[in-house]
């Protein structure tokens, strides 16, 4: 009969591998500590490069164009009144004003009634007693200064106006 080694670990050596199996643990978790510290990411080797521009200092003159827009009334009694955008739409989900305005009454042709109709009474519910017979929205791209915080032009206007139907 050949002899043929016997590649299995024998009872004898269990032991050993799981002292080894131990070391190789208490290595791991200092390690797994020391890479956690040294980034934000669980998985380091996931992570996103940063912006390029998040860090560069602003050089020359730089501007941003935002959406402004304003809501102007009249009223049954002939008064008028300009309200901010923002009173008027009210809570808006973290999405722009402008952005909702110009969704709602600059890019669809025709407007819904529907539309208009929750304009008017959301310019209702801010004059009370009185209501509105006409209404514009204004939508105007301003160019802000980034290093001042100033605005730095108007520009693109653009208004529309509805009569609003007397209940």
């Amino acid at each position: 009969m050949s002899k043929m080694r016997d590649s299995r670990i024998r009872l004898s050596d269990r032991p050993i591998v799981v002292r080894l199996a131990f070391a190789a643990v208490l290595i791991a978790i200092p390690a797994e500590l020391v890479i956690q510290s040294a980034s934000s990411e669980p998985f380091p080797a996931l992570t996103q490069p940063a912006f390029a521009y998040s860090a560069r200092p602003l050089s020359g003159p730089t501007t941003v164009p935002v959406f402004s827009s304003s809501i102007s009334a009249t009223f049954q009694d002939g008064s008028t009144a300009t309200f901010r955008s923002e009173e008027v739409v009210g809570w808006s989900a973290g999405i722009p004003v402008a952005t909702i305005l110009r969704e709602a009454f600059f890019d669809r042709d025709p407007v819904p009634t529907a539309s208009v109709e929750w304009l008017a009474g959301r310019v209702a519910l801010l004059r009370p007693g009185s209501a509105p017979t006409t209404i514009t929205v204004e939508l105007v791209t301003v160019r802000i200064d980034a290093s001042t915080s100033e605005e730095v032009s108007r520009s693109g206007a653009k208004v529309v106006t509805f009569a609003v139907a007397s209940e």
